[in-house]
């Protein structure tokens, strides 16, 4: 049986990142992600709190119907006492 493995994950520098778009065109991109958002076309759950010992972590997602469509995950660990 053939495995089919996924693409590796690409992690971009900032420079990578400014070379691929402007600021200019990154802020007309958020204003319209807002505009999409205001006007209903964006899907935006509740953000999910995972409790542990000494802390949690939190997950945000949203995505938007751009072309075959965008989505976005932020994962965040939350554990003050751990310097």
């Amino acid at each position: 049986m053939d495995v089919k493995l996924p693409p590796p994950l690409i992690v971009l520098s900032k420079q990578e990142l400014t070379a691929l778009m402007p600021f200019g065109e990154y802020v007309d991109a958020v204003a319209e992600a807002f505009r999409m958002h205001a006007e209903g076309r964006s899907v935006s759950p509740p953000p999910m709190h995972i409790p542990t010992d000494g802390g949690g972590f939190h997950v945000k997602a949203g995505s938007l119907p751009i072309g075959s469509g965008y989505t976005a995950i932020k994962l965040n660990s939350n554990f003050p006492n751990n310097r």
